[in-house]
């Protein structure tokens, strides 16, 4: 869901077992989703394997479009990111049995190889390939970097970027109800969308429904103001206007709502439903912006989990947490390797 979402039905939600009291089931609607038509030269494939590698659209993006400041800013990351991305393609064989599997999964070129190297170099020798798999799945997806993420008892000033679309809303929305994340927390939330007709509309009244602060936000300027009238609060959560990374001076707008207060957590929101290339694309532009990890959404959309792992390799940022459904609060996790090894081997 995106911050088009409007409030359609509210009730109490009735869960067997114990600590479930509380809860709320939020019924809301989105408009119908506009056709999105690709150009003939541009095929689209769900079985499609990505080409380019996270440095090389840092490398493109946003050339002319910025300061010379943010320019060697850009630059600086670009070389620091950079692969001999054609000389690891070379070494991929893709009929092995196990870069296939992990291709299938959605998992970039690369990235299955430095898997299929971990397999190889297991010195486990009683164990299966599939068993060695889960182990790499399970290092590689650390939820200790969540908890401590969620652990930390300062005021906590958190915000959510990414595009248009991909739920930060519904994110927000399930971080506030959640036992887990700020539910017994005193908490605020900003909503800073001024493109959507009605977009603060579904968050101020889910706010009044489990009774946390509500503030709108029409101008940059006006956030030191607005966290400071929140003082005693616990948790700030703020919704950032979403629109694509390609919009012109879209960085420069995300930029001044962050630019005066250090405090600011900002959290990348991204689907898993995208492509892996526009994912790169996206986060090109949003890690400038100095985020602390990734949140993403709509894995239950998604046959490609695998994707999962090249967005955190590739991008160079932690998943801390994972959104695996539509109920709120409840579909809202800290990542965990084995969960996902499960999505993904389900798919073999």
């Amino acid at each position: 869901m995106g911050t088009d979402v409007f409030l359609i039905e509210t009730k109490p939600l009735t869960i067997s077992g114990s600590d479930k009291t509380g809860l709320i089931q939020i019924t809301v609607g989105i408009p119908e989703a506009e056709r999105r038509v690709f150009p003939k030269n541009r095929q689209r494939s769900s079985g499609s394997v990505a080409t380019k590698n996270f440095s090389e659209y840092l490398d493109q993006f946003g050339k002319g479009l910025y300061s010379p400041e943010i320019n060697r800013k850009r630059n600086g990351a670009r070389r620091s990111l950079k692969t001999d991305h054609q000389k690891k393609m070379k070494n991929i064989h893709e009929n092995n049995d196990v870069i296939t599997m992990l291709l299938n999964a959605g998992i970039f070129p690369e990235h299955a190889k430095i898997i299929q190297d971990k397999v190889s170099s297991d010195s486990q020798q009683d164990a299966s390939v599939i068993d060695k798999l889960e182990n790499i799945f399970r290092s590689m997806f650390d939820s200790g970097v969540s908890r401590e993420f969620l652990k930390k008892d300062s005021q906590r000033i958190i915000a959510l970027i990414g595009p248009t679309g991909v739920g930060k809303t519904s994110v927000i929305m399930k971080m506030a109800a959640n036992k887990h994340f700020f539910r017994d927390k005193k908490t605020a939330i900003i909503s800073a969308d001024v493109y959507r007709i009605a977009g603060a509309e579904s968050l101020r009244a889910f706010s009044d429904l489990v009774g946390v602060k509500f503030l709108e936000l029409r101008h940059s300027d006006e956030l030191p103001a607005k966290i400071d009238a929140l003082k005693e609060y616990e948790v700030i959560l703020i919704d950032t206007p979403g629109r694509s990374p390609l919009f012109p001076n879209y960085f420069n707008e995300l930029q001044n709502y962050f630019v005066n207060d250090p405090r600011i957590e900002k959290l990348v929101v991204l689907s898993a439903t995208a492509d892996i290339e526009d994912i790169f694309l996206s986060s090109a532009l949003y890690t400038l912006l100095d985020p602390v990890g990734l949140v993403v959404t709509k894995l239950d959309e998604t046959s490609r989990v695998g994707k999962l792992v090249s967005m955190q390799n590739g991008i160079g940022l932690p998943i801390l947490f994972i959104s695996d459904g539509q109920s709120i609060p409840l579909d809202l996790t800290p990542v965990n390797g084995y969960y996902l090894w499960k999505k993904v081997s389900s798919l073999f």
